[in-house]
């Protein structure tokens, strides 16, 4: 029993291809699961050249044009997802966000799903974080304003400080010169 090929050095080889294949069939059946919570639903249109605002555009066109709510819900998940799309060049995650709240009260039964809580929650940490970036940034350039106006004040309170010594120099100068004089008049 042990001395069949399968058992053998080479059938350990076909053990191996038959695990692999059970392990990639296992993968491609949780696939259409996966295709099915994100869905990349656009509008008939040439995809491949158009630019991520381009489809933004017309994802939000098809979306202002259905009432079916299923097709709602695929564009606006498509929406948040265009939203926060690597290839955007202003990615806007508040608005993405809206879009998935919007596409969960919509389909309430995908809208709870794992990947979509786990996207609304990343989602709402990348709002805030953008948020408090935007408030630094304006910290920071009125305290950069603030600064050049201190240092502006600084160089003319050293020029004043300049000339002050120049007139304390010239009246010590005076001093030290009235003092000769009075020493020679005694």
């Amino acid at each position: 029993m042990l001395t069949t090929p399968w058992f053998n050095a080479a059938g350990a080889a076909r053990r191996l291809r038959v695990c692999l294949c059970g392990l990639l069939l296992g993968f491609a059946g949780c696939a259409p699961a996966l295709q099915e919570t994100a869905p990349a639903v656009l509008p008939a249109a040439d995809t491949a050249t158009q630019t991520v605002a381009e489809k933004i555009a017309a994802t939000s066109r098809a979306l202002e044009q259905t009432a079916e709510p299923s097709r709602q819900a695929k564009l606006l998940l498509s929406l948040a997802l265009l939203h926060t799309h690597p290839d955007n060049p202003a990615p806007d995650y508040a608005r993405a966000l809206h879009c998935l709240r919007r596409y969960a009260v919509i389909d309430p039964q995908a809208g709870s799903s794992e990947p979509i809580r786990r996207l609304s929650a990343l989602l709402a940490a990348l709002t805030e974080k953008t948020e408090q970036v935007a408030q630094l940034a304006e910290e920071n350039h009125r305290l950069a304003a603030e600064r050049q106006a201190l240092e502006g004040k600084a160089q003319e309170l050293e020029r004043s400080n300049r000339s002050m010594k120049a007139v304390i120099e010239k009246l010590k100068n005076l001093d030290i010169r009235l003092e000769r004089r009075r020493n020679r008049l005694e």
